[in-house]
């Protein structure tokens, strides 16, 4: 840090943390260290729940390898896994321990995270109730069942599912999964508008 009048000198560059392995291009995810000062990085495996665990510090990036659990990853067309569909997201709310979901197609995997150490557990998944599409071009699927994306509320007790047309809610205050998904809204346009607003953003 004292090199080049103080603006910092890279040592050691281009240096391979992970190799070998096939990595989700979406579902990432940081979150800062218990001690307020590193960040801990999640990232998703792309073909397996599995997600690997980084720890960056001032002036390091530390492997601190891959945890697996036992569901199976639901699979997309022709048994293939879509990598776009799903994000992990962490709770905001908790010192030491947040909740982790994690959402693959139709299914969230929950999980504890620990600020302090960066492990995972106390693992369950829970699956997203399919709802119908809703527009004439969907003759061929009339199911919306692709997950994209998700986010929590302020105070972390609701989760919200995004699919292609329609959004839901999830209470984790609810014990009954039967009444915790709340449908909040489909599409409220034609699907053509819709698809052709999307394409110009």
């Amino acid at each position: 840090m004292k090199a080049n009048n103080g603006a910092g000198k890279v040592i050691e560059r281009m240096k391979p943390i992970v190799q070998g392995e096939y990595l989700s291009k979406t579902q990432m995810m940081a979150c800062k260290h218990a001690n307020g000062q590193d960040w801990w990085l999640l990232k998703m495996m792309h073909d397996s729940v599995s997600v690997y665990t980084f720890l960056i510090t001032k002036d390091s990036v530390y492997n601190f390898g891959k945890q697996s659990f036992p569901y199976p990853r639901k699979t997309g067309v022709n048994n293939g896994y879509w990598e776009i569909m799903g994000q992990i997201q962490l709770s905001p709310d908790g010192k030491n321990l947040r909740l982790l979901v994690i959402i693959c197609t139709m299914s969230c995997f929950w999980l504890i995270f620990d600020r302090c150490t960066g492990k995972l557990s106390n693992m369950q998944k829970k699956n997203i109730p399919i709802l119908p599409t809703n527009f004439p071009a969907s003759a061929n699927e009339p199911d919306d069942k692709y997950s994209t994306g998700l986010s929590f509320s302020p105070n972390g007790r609701f989760i919200y599912t995004v699919n292609y047309t329609n959004i839901q809610q999830y209470d984790t205050w609810d014990p009954d999964s039967s009444t915790a998904w709340f449908h909040v809204a489909n599409m409220d346009t034609v699907y053509d508008y819709l698809w052709g607003t999307l394409c110009h953003i």
